[in-house]
């Protein structure tokens, strides 16, 4: 019956992301997240700046045009594919990579560099440019893109460039691949 198997594959898929999100500690802030009232969060749909200029987070702040233009975005790095969503208000870069141990996000990396470093260095006179990268929920792909700019324009390790990010936002867990 496929309702039947339809029903297994949930279980299965529910238990999988469970497992998942209790190896990776985020059990007690995921509920956390749930329990507050909406508009309240506790940062999961937050931006978050990294350093000055650089900021990251998921895609509820990719889609709210107010929310980017208050934090003075400029430019967006998408790691969400097809989530440009005003390409008349900001310039965008985007990768469309899955969230998964198979992915080669490494592919991306020298792009994503060079359109944010670029973002940085050259903007009209009297202003400065501010990157917003994200993907959907702020805690793998974004943060891997993010730390990959961080390793490479400050030269540091991945170690050092994670700690910098999680100290803005702590619940990152870049994917393994």
């Amino acid at each position: 019956d496929d309702g039947d198997d339809y029903e297994a594959k949930l279980e299965t898929l529910t238990s999988n992301i469970l497992g998942y999100i209790n190896r990776l500690e985020l059990h007690d802030y995921l509920q956390d997240e749930l329990r507050t009232p909406n508009g309240a969060n506790l940062g999961l749909h937050k931006a978050q700046q990294i350093i000055p200029g650089v900021f990251l987070g998921g895609s509820s702040v990719a889609k709210d045009i107010d929310k980017l233009k208050e934090l003075g975005i400029t430019h967006i790095v998408s790691c969400v594919e097809g989530l440009c969503m005003y390409p008349e208000d900001f310039d965008y870069l985007n990768i469309p990579v899955c969230d998964t141990p198979l992915e080669n996000i490494s592919r991306h990396f020298s792009t994503a560099y060079e359109f944010i470093r670029n973002a940085l260095i050259y903007y009209p006179k009297g202003k400065s440019n501010k990157v917003y990268i994200h993907c959907a929920a702020g805690i793998s792909r974004g943060p891997t893109i993010c730390a990959s700019f961080l390793m490479r324009d400050l030269e540091i390790s991945s170690f050092h460039a994670l700690q910098l990010i999680r100290e803005a936002r702590p619940h990152v867990a870049p994917n393994p691949a």
